[in-house]
């Protein structure tokens, strides 16, 4: 998988397997919910968690919040928590990834009139 590909990897991945649950189930999705956590201990000592929506909406704020953290290297462990172990990762492009994904956290929370805690 290269890192193009490996941000609609895994949303396809789990919409495949949804498909495939709620098939077997012979249920429907409606009403199947889903929130995205982060790890964001480096910066703020907790995970960020976004309020409960969609589970087709949850997995677009899942795609948003990802890509601000730089995380698609196109290895399998895409979307992991180790990225501040990534060879060439400093103090200083931490920082940074930290502006752009508190931002984007932020905006979304706006976005669906969520109330988050304060982020640091």
């Amino acid at each position: 998988v290269d890192a193009v590909d490996c941000m609609s990897a895994f949303p396809e991945r789990l919409r495949s397997a949804v498909a495939e649950v709620a098939a077997e189930y012979r249920c429907s999705t409606t009403g199947w919910v889903g929130w995205t956590q982060l790890p964001a201990f480096y910066w703020i000592g907790k995970q960020l968690r976004t309020n409960v929506e969609q589970w087709e909406d949850a997995l677009a704020t899942w795609q948003r919040l990802v890509s601000c953290m730089g995380y698609c290297t196109g290895s399998r462990n895409c979307g992991r928590a180790g990225f501040l172990g990534r060879p060439g990762m400093t103090p200083e492009k931490a920082r940074h990834v930290w502006l752009r994904l508190k931002a984007e956290y932020l905006m979304i929370a706006a976005e669906c009139g969520g109330c988050v805690g304060e982020v640091s």
